[in-house]
């Protein structure tokens, strides 16, 4: 590891990089903004040195809230092409087949995966079940949309299957193209000497577009209608053309990778969902700091938070503001957002500790989100 100084007038600090204590002595270097910069990202650089990310699991909610009425939704896969479909359809569809190179029955194998990936998300709530439905609807298996389900078959599918709403995949539709880029990479030949060698690149992009729809039985409306497109990337590389290619992962692979993605988006917009966010806490001076920090690091945040409550009033105005932030991470990980926010707004009124004022931002949004989510979640 190499370690840049930069020398800029009249400042002198020290710093903590690992376990290491770096002292730097700062004379006037550079005037120009991009030098700035350099020096902005540099003491950023030395703010994260003494302080350690966790990572915490968040319930995000949905971006729309299904009503309180709304608890047993069957879900159905109508874009499949259905056994006794028109000739003119079947023809379309085989004439896209040929056109973009997929094999027959790839769209209803992803379609699929997209109603596999619509569960995944949806099965981490309790407030609302629902149930795949294999009844057969006739479907285009492309992005026309058929007219919207009759209510009087709504009102049968429902009865049949004790249900009070009915969750449908209209139409379902995929594309796909392959970029290749050349150039070149370095490797050692036989003799040990380093040489250019072409290098090539196969960028494949899965090109979907899904249509939904939500029926709400007992007021007989469509609750929610929205399509969606998901693109998704693959890389394949090799010394040619052909060896790049198949380098790619299969293309029904690909396809059903995408339609899974597309149906857990379709999930996070109906429904909460558990996700991974990072926070950060700080070690601060002195024995008593040091020592919290490292109870957080194994994990006793009970006992780190008894040493930074007892700092959070240090004569030390930046430790003071340490131990608030990380006594505002404390209470967030015990859930206690408006405490959480009291000491994040602590931290940084009283103590001037600017992470604070971004963190406090987090802990409002939190706040609201779980406000979002009583309702969502019927507690």
């Amino acid at each position: 590891m190499q370690l840049i100084i930069f020398k800029v007038y009249k400042y002198k600090t020290k710093f903590c990089y690992g376990n290491f204590l770096v002292i730097c002595s700062f004379t006037k270097l550079f005037k120009t903004m991009k030098n700035n910069i350099i020096i902005t990202l540099f003491a950023t650089l030395i703010l994260q040195s003494c302080s350690r990310s966790v990572f915490l699991d968040v319930m995000r909610p949905a971006e729309i809230t299904i009503p309180a009425h709304l608890t047993k939704l069957g879900v159905i896969n109508r874009s499949t092409v259905k056994k006794n479909q028109d000739t003119k359809d079947k023809i379309l569809n085989v004439l896209e087949g040929i056109v973009t190179g997929e094999s027959i029955g790839a769209d209803r194998q992803a379609s699929e995966e997209c109603i596999n990936g619509l569960f995944q998300i949806t099965s981490q709530q309790n407030r609302i079940s629902y149930y795949r439905i294999n009844t057969t609807i006739d479907g285009t298996g492309m992005t026309m949309e058929k007219p919207m389900l009759s209510w009087e078959e709504v009102d049968k599918i429902c009865a049949e299957n004790n249900l009070n709403g009915l969750l449908i995949l209209e139409a379902f539709d995929s594309d796909n193209n392959i970029r290749m880029i050349q150039g070149t990479t370095r490797i050692k030949n036989k003799d040990g000497l380093m040489i250019d060698v072409p290098e090539y690149t196969a960028n494949a992009n899965m090109h979907l577009t899904s249509s939904w729809r939500i029926y709400d039985r007992e007021y007989h409306k469509i609750f929610d209608q929205i399509m969606n497109v998901n693109d998704r990337g693959f890389t394949g590389i090799g010394p040619t053309e052909q060896a790049a290619a198949s380098n790619l992962p299969n293309k029904r692979i690909m396809l059903n990778q995408t339609g899974f993605a597309a149906g857990t988006q379709f999930g996070q917009r109906i429904s909460p969902n558990w996700i991974k966010v990072t926070r950060t806490y700080y070690k601060g001076k002195g024995d008593d700091m040091k020592f919290g920090y490292r109870l957080a690091k194994k994990g006793d945040w009970d006992k780190a938070a008894q040493v930074w409550n007892r700092n959070s009033n240090n004569l030390n105005k930046k430790n003071a503001g340490k131990a608030c932030y990380n006594m505002a991470l404390a209470c967030e990980i015990e859930g206690k957002l408006d405490l959480a926010k009291e000491w994040a707004t602590k931290s940084y009124e009283e103590f001037g500790f600017r992470p604070a004022y971004f963190y406090k931002g987090i802990l409002v949004n939190r706040i609201n989100d779980e406000k979002r989510l009583i309702q969502q979640l019927g507690e």
